[in-house]
């Protein structure tokens, strides 16, 4: 895939989701992180790793196997989701991470703790994008 076309796929992604981003209202530090986040996803989606389905959800190959799971399909974040997010205090931001990501691909954190880290890396980078707009 070329990085025009990852590029396209990883804007439709955000359109999908309806993740609205105002550059205008960010800081430096949010706009930088903004801004990485895609070109993460964007190179992954160039690699063939990550896939964009009709729906416009992610879906992730992953480096190594989590148990039987070779990829996770992340789902448009519901209140589970948000129940997740919501449920550690300030310092477990690792253990909220992986059980926002277990609950937006509806797995197990189980299997979240086999990711490699850099399958986690994307997958952390697709619900902070979410979680920013």
């Amino acid at each position: 895939m070329t990085l025009e076309v990852a590029k396209a796929e990883c804007q439709r992604f955000l359109d999908e989701w309806e993740i609205e981003v105002n550059l205008n209202a960010m800081n430096d530090d949010t706009k930088e992180d903004f801004e990485s986040f895609k070109i993460r996803l964007q190179n992954a989606l160039k690699m063939g790793r990550l896939t964009i389905n009709e729906e416009g959800d992610p879906i992730l190959k992953l480096r190594k196997p989590a148990g039987t799971l070779e990829e996770v399909h992340f789902h448009m974040p519901d209140a589970p989701v948000f129940r997740a997010f919501d449920e550690y205090k300030e310092g477990k931001n690792v253990a909220k991470s992986f059980n926002v990501i277990a609950a937006m691909c509806k797995i197990g954190v189980a299997e979240v703790n086999m990711f490699d880290g850099r399958d986690l890396k994307i997958c952390q980078n697709i619900f902070q994008l979410f979680f920013v707009s």
